[in-house]
């Protein structure tokens, strides 16, 4: 088995200009395209899901492209313009899996909005894969995974993969 790992810096609060290493897993969709871990990697072993294991709820993130240009002097952003406003910020929403395959919640839309949505979700156990569809989107093939929830310090189920206009979808389940 490979495993793939992306190390990167990452700021330890807004206005700090010090950084700190990174290291999330890195995982393959099935058309090929890389997707990495919503979490820092903390060793957690690799293990097998069944359907009952993803019920429950949910915190999902997908990923929003910026609304806004930013000055850049030789690909770098420069000094004060760092700053995302709050209409760019890649809030979590709460989603319910519920046991009969519906769910139920708050996602973000394709216009970066939140929005009370519903819809079925089916697990491809033998793949991993987690699908949605949720009426006016379906979400396929998002890799299930075990993984550490450093928020809530604890192991979790996680998941990775791709939105229908290839942005991030992330997931944590959290209860």
């Amino acid at each position: 088995m490979n495993d793939y790992y992306l190390a990167h810096q990452g700021r330890l609060s807004p206005q700090n200009q010090l950084m700190v290493l990174h290291l999330r897993q890195l995982f393959f969709t099935p058309e090929g395209w890389p997707v990495v871990s919503p979490e820092r990697y903390a060793g957690t072993p690799s293990r097998r899901f069944t359907e009952a294991d993803l019920a429950g709820e949910w915190e999902i993130i997908r990923v929003q492209e910026p609304r806004y240009e930013r000055q850049l002097e030789a690909g770098q952003i420069l000094w004060g313009e760092g700053e995302l406003k709050e209409e760019e910020w890649n809030l979590s929403s709460r989603f319910h899996l519920l046991k009969d395959g519906t769910c139920n919640g708050e996602m973000v839309d394709v216009e970066g909005k939140f929005v009370l949505t519903g819809g079925k979700w089916s697990f491809l156990t033998e793949n991993h894969l987690l699908m949605f569809d949720l009426g006016t989107e379906k979400i396929e093939n998002l890799i299930i995974f075990a993984g550490h929830d450093w928020e809530n310090e604890t192991e979790t189920i996680l998941f990775t993969g791709l939105d229908s206009r290839g942005r991030s979808v992330w997931g944590k389940r959290i209860e």
